[in-house]
């Protein structure tokens, strides 16, 4: 009987993820029917199909100190719920879709298994009062309060402000709330490197950005960090070829639809 180590394993799943033959839109849609209707075999063919997706996502992680193979077996979890949740009907393309997933299911891995550095949970309270101060003020002032404001209704010296704000954008500037009870995306979104733990996206929120449009999904991975670093609106406005202005109205619209999935 022949033996394999981990290594001949994940050789033979590059290869297996290689063999399936990439698939069209109409055939995506012509899968996800039979699937909703219970057919398992088009289920594996969705699955198979889209194996190269995994490895492509799993290797923008590659150096946080877990093991690509390790994180392509986490991404196929990813893969194979999105493959049974994916809906045809919406209009876009199923690896559209499943990258969110895939994306959520290999961040997850690497908060729990890498040897990233994170915030204490001192430092991350007070970021997160900081937050609840600017949003408090702002509903209250109808503007942005300034450091020394926010330092006064927090509590705590203008120098911690000033610290906790540096780190906070180093990480994730997240103090935009996406949800009815006033959580931000700081809250419930990965960060990659100062991210606790306990936090992950809430499933109705990885289904919810899958299904923004692309330039809504694009300025909300890239504003808040949720795939790879913090973009800027100039570097996302470039990318898109439109303007700052249209980014910051992509970026409301979705923060509305996404309100509403939360909810």
């Amino acid at each position: 009987m022949t033996e394999y180590n981990e290594h001949d394993l994940f050789s033979l799943f590059l290869q297996d993820a290689a063999r399936h033959p990439l698939l069209t839109k109409e055939q995506e849609f012509a899968l996800s029917r039979r699937i909703h209707g219970g057919d398992e075999q088009a289920l594996q063919t969705l699955i198979n199909s889209n194996l190269r997706l995994v490895v492509s996502i799993a290797r923008r992680y590659q150096g946080n100190g877990v093991g690509l193979p390790d994180m392509c077996q986490e991404g196929c979890l990813g893969l194979m719920r999105a493959a049974r949740l994916f809906n045809w009907q919406k209009g876009f393309r199923f690896s559209t879709y499943a990258s969110n997933w895939i994306t959520q299911s290999i961040q997850k891995s690497l908060a729990h298994d890498s040897r990233m550095i994170r915030l204490p949970d001192n430092v991350h309270d007070q970021v997160q009062r900081l937050s609840r101060v600017r949003r408090e003020f702002e509903q209250l002032h109808g503007r942005t309060p300034t450091l020394t404001e926010v330092a006064s209704h927090a509590h705590l010296p203008l120098a911690r402000v000033q610290f906790l704000d540096d780190i906070n954008q180093r990480c994730l500037s997240l103090d935009t709330p996406v949800t009815d009870d006033g959580r931000t995306l700081h809250d419930v979104a990965v960060c990659q490197t100062y991210e606790r733990p306990d936090i992950q996206l809430p499933d109705s929120l990885v289904q919810g950005i899958a299904e923004l449009s692309d330039i809504e999904r694009g300025v909300i991975t890239g504003r808040y960090g949720l795939n790879s670093e913090h973009r800027s609106l100039k570097s996302l406005a470039e990318e898109f070829a439109v303007t700052k202005q249209a980014i910051r109205s992509a970026e409301q619209r979705a923060l509305k639809r996404l309100r509403r999935v939360s909810s």
